[in-house]
């Protein structure tokens, strides 16, 4: 019986990661506010994007331009910084080597979101009796 030998190459696959960049999700953020922001994190877009049609609603509804430019710079602050800090988050746990995907915090979810619906939910209710006070 011959000996036969086996020749097993082991391949090695490398898997590399590119940081997000800071300066591309201000931008982002900064143009398109929430959809700009699913460049840094998915659930900040979601986020910010379920918030803004309640934004516009109440700004239209007010009719006071003071309030609108409030309310959407407050809206383009918070996107904006969301962002800078889902960058720097994520640059993080790429340069220690942890896992980068997104993991759904439900708690910290939850209460952003409580905090930005009663922010919104505030203001919608101060345009709506304001637009009442001043039509009716």
């Amino acid at each position: 019986m011959e000996n036969q030998t086996v020749n097993s190459t082991n391949s090695q696959f490398v898997v590399t990661k590119s940081e997000k960049s800071l300066a591309t999700s201000i931008i982002l953020s900064i143009l398109f506010a929430g959809l700009g922001l699913l460049y840094s994190t998915i659930q900040g877009g979601l986020v910010m994007l379920f918030m803004f049609f309640p934004g516009v609603i109440a700004i239209i509804m007010t009719g006071n331009p003071i309030i609108g430019v409030i309310l959407l710079l407050c809206y383009y602050i918070g996107c904006v910084s969301w962002g800078i800090n889902a960058v720097k988050k994520y640059n993080q746990k790429l340069l220690k080597g942890e896992d980068t995907s997104e993991s759904i915090d439900f708690y910290t979810y939850g209460v952003v979101q409580f905090i930005l619906f009663c922010a919104f939910s505030f203001c919608a209710c101060y345009a709506f009796g304001d637009f009442l006070h001043t039509h009716f």
